[in-house]
């Protein structure tokens, strides 16, 4: 099997899968490889941050996740005998809040746009195991 693509994004987890999108809608043919072929059993969570928040504005997902995450402007923290907290709310912009939201729903959004695209491919289930180039021992 020989795919043609102008770029490979090995790891289709947030990141993966934020990169894939974002090629996506630049007109860029992208093929994004995840090695499990169905979502994780285990429970993660992701706090996004007013930075993140702005990327996914730009990739026209952030009412999506806000309305499958939670939004708080302040978080407190607790390390042995001492207590801290992150007060978002003082941020300048409209991004003075982060976001809770788990992460396979997250990338169950980041996907399902990336699906949109005709030059989006995804390939689950599947592991890299080389390149071809002349000089190099994996057989393509």
């Amino acid at each position: 099997m020989s795919l043609n693509t102008e770029v490979a994004v090995v790891g289709g987890g947030i990141g993966g899968l934020t990169l894939g999108l974002k090629l996506a809608r630049s007109k860029i043919d992208v093929l994004v490889i995840e090695k499990l072929e169905a979502p994780s059993s285990i429970y993660k969570g992701e706090l996004l941050q007013p930075k993140s928040m702005q990327i996914f504005e730009r990739l026209d997902v952030l009412n999506e996740i806000r309305g499958n995450g939670f939004s708080f402007s302040r978080i407190g923290f607790e390390e042995g005998e001492n207590e801290f907290s992150m007060d978002y709310s003082i941020l300048p912009g409209d991004f003075d809040y982060a976001v809770m939201i788990e992460h396979e729903k997250l990338k169950g959004i980041l996907l399902k746009q990336a699906l949109q695209y005709p030059n989006f491919q995804y390939l689950s289930g599947a592991i890299g195991k080389g390149y071809c180039e002349d000089d190099y021992p994996w057989k393509c």
